[in-house]
């Protein structure tokens, strides 16, 4: 009679084995060495897609279409889904895998324009030497604390980005601000933090610093691809990335099926007034500054202007105004990038 511990150890790795039985489906297997870059191979990529999905109850539960979703646009952006290296993650999220860019992978992109030398960041413990230098003389002065028994408390983390010309930019945030990225994130799964933070919770902070500071950067479009796949798990809507990257027909029919659209629903404007709104308009038709005071400024060619501020400690408050100055709408979301993508609707 089989032993029940090793008949269940068996059932457990079942799912694995076919879920690298579809991966390595000849054609899939061609498609995804098609769009590799940055010499990633495919072979890895689903090598650590099956160690994954054999580690993680919840990602070994997914559809094996979703792990080769997350593949594709882990190869299109030329990263290595594994936690070990920190380039991207693949989390469970509503019963499909999606691809999370970790800090590292966002830094490699980066470091693809030329503009930019090097970027680094670290968190900061409780009891380290730390002071932030801000105006003319900006930097970073960061002392760990040496042998102190017991865990600390991250009390902050921050990015420095060195310029090809020598010139540093900094960013910085506090662990306040750190708390609320996290909040908002387990905000999609029910109060919890998602993988990602379970087991990679300092990673996660880091990378917070990090996207910010890239937002003045001047980087390729690999980087702000990956960032926006970053603002799309931000807004719970992951599985509407397959619009912004080109793929096979094939593998775009798999991608349309995985993201579930439906018909846009009526806005919050549109149910008060009675009235539909215009056709939404393309995010990248507008240009964005941000002023001295933190504010974001976003204006079109006819006119149409636009602010995002920040109202409180989660909310983004926007307000729209025609070429004349009147005010056409408002409203308030929980962070700034679905503020942005909200006031231009």
């Amino acid at each position: 009679m089989a032993d029940p511990a090793n008949a269940s150890t068996a059932l457990a790795r079942k799912p694995d084995a076919g879920l690298k039985g579809y991966l390595t489906d000849p054609r899939r297997l061609q498609n995804l060495a098609t769009y590799a870059r940055n010499s990633v191979s495919p072979m890895t990529m689903i090598n650590l897609a099956c160690f994954a999905a054999g580690q993680d109850e919840w990602l070994s539960k997914c559809r094996p279409e979703t792990f080769y979703t997350a593949l594709i646009i882990a190869a299109q952006l030329g990263l290595e889904p594994s936690g070990v290296r920190g380039e991207a993650y693949l989390v469970p999220y509503k019963g499909k895998v999606t691809l999370i860019p970790g800090y590292r992978g966002l830094i490699k992109l980066a470091l693809r324009s030329q503009a930019v030398k090097q970027i680094y960041a670290h968190v900061v413990y409780e009891g380290d030497d730390f002071v932030v230098t801000l105006g003319d003389d900006v930097g970073i002065h960061h002392k760990p604390a040496m042998n102190i028994d017991g865990e600390r408390e991250v009390i902050a983390a921050y990015a420095v980005a060195v310029m090809a010309n020598g010139a540093k930019q900094v960013e910085y945030m506090d662990r306040y601000e750190l708390d609320k990225i996290r909040s908002f994130a387990a905000e999609g799964r029910g109060g919890k933090d998602g993988p990602a933070y379970r087991q990679w919770a300092d990673q996660m902070m880091r990378k917070a610093p990090v996207r910010r500071l890239c937002k003045f950067l001047p980087l390729g479009d690999d980087y702000f691809l990956a960032a926006k796949l970053d603002d799309l798990h931000d807004d719970g809507k992951p599985d509407q990335f397959g619009k912004f990257i080109d793929v096979k027909p094939e593998d775009r029919a798999v991608m349309d099926i995985e993201s579930d659209e439906q018909a846009p629903q009526p806005s919050r404007i549109e149910k008060a007034t009675g009235k539909t709104a215009a056709k939404p308009v393309n995010l990248t038709t507008w240009t964005w500054t941000r002023t001295d005071g933190g504010k974001k400024k976003g204006h079109r060619d006819d006119g149409t202007t636009a602010v995002i501020e920040q109202t409180g400690p989660a909310a983004w408050g926007w307000w729209v105004y025609d070429k004349d100055g009147g005010e056409i709408a408002s409203g308030e979301e929980k962070n700034e990038s679905e503020a942005m993508t909200v006031a231009t609707k």
